[in-house]
């Protein structure tokens, strides 16, 4: 990715609120036009979620983490729980 597109994404990722998902027109504003979107999307920075829907990239990681901590932590009260029985 090209140094001026990288200071685009850093830009974008600085304005996005989290837990929002952003579309065309609004990334537009942003200066992201749909090829560079596309090409943020074939990076991983950026996962679509409709048609000209978009989510940050870590903001699903972080949730995934999350949820996979909460399996964890909820698989091992369940263990601890039956070990007390």
């Amino acid at each position: 990715m090209a140094g001026l597109n990288r200071g685009k994404l850093k830009d974008l990722l600085r304005h996005w609120p989290r837990d929002t998902v952003a579309v065309h027109a609004w990334l537009e504003t942003q200066g992201i036009y749909r090829q560079l979107a596309d090409s943020y999307v074939d990076s991983g920075c950026i996962l679509p979620v409709g048609s000209g829907a978009f989510v940050r990239a870590e903001h699903v990681l972080a949730q995934r983490s999350a949820a996979c901590c909460e399996i964890g932590l909820g698989r091992q009260l369940l263990r601890n729980y039956h070990h007390r029985i």
